[in-house]
């Protein structure tokens, strides 16, 4: 029976277990649907077990198989940013002329 090729190296492994352990936010669940999916997991085991959803499953192998590792050293946003809109003046008070008489 042949052996199935495997997503990452163990030096990959390591740095997502270690990343898994060590950060509750973004970057430890992708780390966890990384190596759900390095064990055979469908996206959407690997997305039960990791706590995002099937298409940031699908964004982060994207990503993956774009950067590698990579990823987990810029913070990679989950989407692309949204433009920052600067605050809006205050309006000026209207000023009301004495009625003509």
């Amino acid at each position: 029976m042949p052996t199935q090729s495997k997503l990452l190296t163990v030096k990959d492994r390591n740095t997502c277990k270690k990343v898994a352990e060590q950060d509750s936010g973004l970057a430890g669940k992708r780390a966890v649907a990384l190596l759900a999916l390095n064990e055979g997991k469908t996206y959407a085991e690997a997305a039960e077990q990791s706590g995002l959803t099937h298409g940031q499953v699908r964004y982060l192998m994207k990503v993956f198989n774009q950067k590698g590792m990579a990823l987990f050293a810029s913070g990679t946003p989950s989407s692309p940013p949204k433009p920052v809109s600067k605050p809006t003046p205050p309006a000026k008070p209207k000023t009301t002329r004495p009625a003509a008489t």
